[in-house]
């Protein structure tokens, strides 16, 4: 599903939240993207690249990969660098999705992007909450 479809049915808090960051830049030694929206984009092609249409993975990936950077603007700050740095974004994120699982647009547009029901939604949600966890894997 190409992006622009897959955003075609997103509630207006969703547009809005993307609009808006649009015009957020970060770091570009971590962020090479002209900004935040982009990076989204970039991530949800990737995903769709490389699933299996018949695999209900892939509708979770769609749905983290629009929301994993999505509340970036709700926590920006700036970094000693000059830089914008957002700390728990990923969890402002998975809240936002938690508060969204109980309206019916939001439930409709998880529907067209392949969201089948309330425990696909919380893998996706769950990806969102732990992808920065990364940066420190292997640390432990």
């Amino acid at each position: 599903m190409d992006f622009d479809i897959a955003l075609e049915f997103a509630p207006k808090l969703i547009l809005r939240k993307l609009e808006r960051l649009k015009f957020l830049r970060e770091n570009p030694k971590y962020h090479p993207e002209n900004s935040v929206y982009d990076h989204i984009k970039i991530v949800y092609d990737r995903c769709e690249s490389v699933v299996d249409e018949e695999c209900s993975h892939n509708s979770i990936l769609r749905l983290a990969s629009i929301m994993h950077d999505i509340c970036k603007l709700d926590v920006v700050k700036e970094n000693d660098l000059g830089y914008p740095t957002c700390p728990d974004h990923e969890g402002s994120a998975s809240k936002l999705m938690n508060k969204l699982w109980g309206t019916s647009d939001y439930q409709r547009w998880c529907s067209i992007l392949g969201i089948r029901n309330v425990f696909e939604h919380q893998a996706a949600q769950d990806i969102v909450r732990y992808h920065m966890a990364i940066k420190t894997y292997g640390e432990f």
